[in-house]
């Protein structure tokens, strides 16, 4: 049979099947950006998820422009999608994804998201940034800076949150002098606002003794930074970074970071949007499921090489 599908040139036919079935088993992924390593890997993860399920995924990327992902949203609302994953988001209040919300598209977000009625599956940033902070001050470090992107954006928050507290239990208080935004309108950082923030880091004194970063990219940018201002890592400054971006393991210093855990992150999120699609009229409550990162330690924060307790009050 295939022989003869071959012989007389056969192609398959999308839209017929989608006639006689009424279904066009094709999947939207929505992304704010794909810049970031994690969102790249995450992408990737997604897709394969999607095609292992019998449907074809169809990408929808912003690059960053909130115009066009909105624009986007509105194509997949209004296209024959099956279903939506929204793999990043663009801050607080995402009115792309309200539109697919409003226009009863099945979805199911990587991200946080607030005021819309949504499954989601994303990675607990808080306990994230709590864990890697507590790792810091367990080496003995006390003036601990947060390189952070804004602080509107949900998955940002939740790191600041995390960082907190941690600090908090260990008598210390957030010192706003440790807080270094990352410049410009990125949501997240990259190579370069990692390096701008190091140089800005570098005014402030004392000098903090370690550095927690947003993500890894915005950890490697700072570290060139200091590294050519003469401050060794993890010798002068501790760093850590978020995300186990695979640039994370091949930095000029090896970086302590937290590993997201993309592959079950995507796993999850697809099985709950095709179990959406499976039962359309399906009335229950959405799910809201928090991933743990995994602490990774190398050799940037000092840990591994049994670097002297720094105790400062």
């Amino acid at each position: 049979m295939l022989d003869a599908a071959r012989r007389l040139k056969y192609r398959h036919n999308l839209q017929a099947r989608q006639l006689r079935t009424g279904r066009s088993e094709v999947v939207g992924i929505l992304a704010w950006g794909l810049s970031g390593g994690v969102n790249l890997a995450r992408y990737q993860a997604v897709e394969r998820a999607i095609r292992a399920g019998g449907y074809r995924a169809l990408m929808g990327h912003a690059a960053g422009d909130e115009e066009l992902r909105l624009q986007l949203a509105k194509e997949f609302a209004s296209s024959a999608v099956e279903g939506v994953i929204v793999l990043n988001t663009g801050g607080a209040h995402d009115a792309a994804v309200q539109v697919l919300v409003e226009r009863g598209v099945p979805i199911v977000s990587m991200e946080p998201l607030e005021g819309l009625s949504a499954d989601v599956v994303t990675v607990d940033r808080r306990a994230g940034a709590h864990l890697v902070t507590k790792h810091l001050l367990e080496l003995g470090h006390r003036r601990i800076a947060f390189l952070c992107g804004k602080l509107t954006v949900p998955a940002n928050a939740e790191r600041f949150q995390g960082y907190r507290e941690a600090l908090g239990e260990h008598g210390c208080s957030p010192d706003e002098a440790l807080l270094v935004r990352i410049a410009r309108s990125d949501t997240w950082g990259h190579y370069g606002q990692g390096y701008e923030a190091g140089q800005r880091l570098l005014a402030v004194r004392p000098l903090p003794t370690a550095v927690f970063c947003n993500n890894d990219e915005v950890a490697i940018g700072a570290m060139r930074s200091l590294g050519e201002a003469g401050i060794r890592i993890p010798e002068d400054v501790a760093m850590a970074g978020f995300d186990d971006a695979e640039a994370a393991a091949y930095a000029p210093v090896p970086l302590t970071t937290l590993a997201q855990p993309v592959q079950e992150q995507a796993a999850r999120a697809v099985s709950l949007l095709f179990e959406r699609i499976a039962k359309p009229d399906e009335e229950r409550q959405p799910h809201a499921i928090r991933l743990t990162p995994r602490l990774v330690v190398r050799a940037s924060c000092g840990a591994a090489a049994g670097r002297k307790r720094i105790c400062e009050h």
